[in-house]
């Protein structure tokens, strides 16, 4: 049986040393996991961005159809009149990828600060449409090709938001810039 006869200063040495390489390793498994874990993340933020999009134009269909219901003359002119007319506040109005901003003047005047650049994200495609006329797979508003780079997202005419891959949004917005009234939603 061996004791171990070696001075306080050499047992402190060693404790040490090995706490020391406990905690090197430690911190070579986070640094490996959170190389694992960044990339996930970056995809989780953009996730998000693109989940409050396809929120904000869920909310804007839903003031859309209060409109209607309240006014009974279809679907309104431009958004900016949801800002007027219904409880939509200006950020719904911007995506969280763009560099738009909110309005920030006062209510009486923020549908006319929609008209400038920079306040409004979204396009709107259901002027002149109504419950009635607009089909399921219409694209009542979409946002520009800018904002996710991999798609869009786009409100339809039955209410839901789709995010559609690059081709079908390169098509759709090939609609909207030739003026083609519907727009639907191609398979």
């Amino acid at each position: 049986m061996g004791l171990d006869y070696a001075t306080p200063e050499k047992r402190d040495h060693s404790a040490r040393a090995r706490l020391i390489l406990k905690c090197v390793a430690c911190l070579v498994v986070c640094a490996i996991a959170l190389g694992f874990l960044l990339p996930s993340l970056n995809r989780t933020s953009n996730c998000t961005s693109q989940g409050k999009c396809a929120s904000n134009l869920h909310q804007i269909g839903l003031a859309i159809q209060l409109y209607e219901n309240d006014y009974h003359s279809g679907y309104p002119d431009c958004l900016a009149t949801l800002l007027v007319t219904e409880q939509i506040t200006p950020v719904v109005l911007i995506c969280p990828d763009s560099t738009d901003t909110p309005t920030t003047a006062p209510a009486d005047q923020q549908a006319a600060d929609l008209a400038k650049p920079g306040h409004l994200s979204y396009l709107y495609l259901g002027q002149g449409f109504n419950a009635k006329t607009v089909a399921a797979r219409q694209v009542i508003a979409c946002e520009p090709l800018a904002f996710h780079g991999n798609g869009i997202d786009v409100l339809l005419g039955d209410g839901q938001v789709e995010f559609v891959d690059l081709n079908r949004a390169k098509k759709i917005l090939a609609g909207v810039k030739a003026a083609v009234r519907p727009v639907i939603l191609p398979p």
